[in-house]
């Protein structure tokens, strides 16, 4: 599931295989749940009258508006359970998944950042404690919050790719992440730009790591590397 949430709504891309030997026809039920409260957003039918052949896998789209959902932001971090059920014919659930996400915009206009269309400054810090124990809970819990409290609301991930762990207390205390990626000093200064096999497994790393954490609401910006200097490579 890909939510893209907007400040009134959200589009999902849906992607559904079919694993079994037989045709399958089914709808898409989508909740959304906040999180704090329990209060329901959303409850509905997205998708109706889709049908997969065997082993066919596809990606399907709809959209949710018109809904007055709580935003995200690093200092207002507030969650919803995305939940969604394929439902066969007879009504039965063929499988449901569930994803913790949030309503939140973040673009680049005009030479500022706006966070859910107001301008929005950069306020944090780097280096945090994750790389000691990146599955740690209490303690992405302890230190994410200590972040927040102190007025260091956004992070980047220095060199080193965050955790699920870490990802979700970003996004349960409120602390917007720049998310760097993996290899970080692939082009540093004066090395040699590598073969280009082991540049196609980097962009692949990254692309699934992209996927994976796209949904946290705490994600504000993709940091592709660290310091590259891709001119040392050119001719001229």
């Amino acid at each position: 599931v890909f939510i893209k949430p907007g400040l009134r709504g959200a589009d999902f891309d849906i992607t559904v295989r079919n694993s079994s030997q037989l045709k399958q026809e089914f709808s898409v039920h989508t909740a959304i749940r906040s999180v704090k409260d329990k209060s329901l957003l959303f409850n509905g039918t997205g998708l109706k009258g889709v049908a997969l052949a065997p082993g066919e896998e596809k990606t399907f789209y709809y959209f949710v508006k018109n809904v007055r959902p709580k935003l995200w932001t690093p200092a207002t971090p507030n969650l919803y359970d995305f939940s969604f059920s394929l439902n066969g014919a007879n009504n039965n659930i063929i499988d449901d998944t569930a994803v913790c996400s949030g309503f939140k915009t973040f673009v680049v206009k005009n030479g500022y950042f706006y966070l859910n269309g107001k301008p929005y400054w950069l306020r944090g810090a780097d280096q945090t404690a994750m790389p000691l124990a990146p599955n740690d809970t209490a303690l992405a819990d302890k230190f994410t919050k200590l972040m927040h409290d102190g007025n260091m609301q956004v992070t980047r991930t220095h060199t080193v790719p965050y955790t699920a762990t870490w990802m979700d207390a970003a996004d349960k205390y409120g602390v917007g992440v720049s998310y760097e990626g993996t290899w970080p000093w692939l082009m540093l200064d004066n090395s040699p730009i590598p073969d280009r096999k082991l540049l196609a497994i980097w962009a692949d790393e990254f692309c699934d790591l992209i996927k994976k954490y796209r949904n946290h609401p705490s994600m504000m910006i993709w940091t592709m590397n660290n310091e590259m200097k891709f001119y040392n490579g050119d001719h001229d």
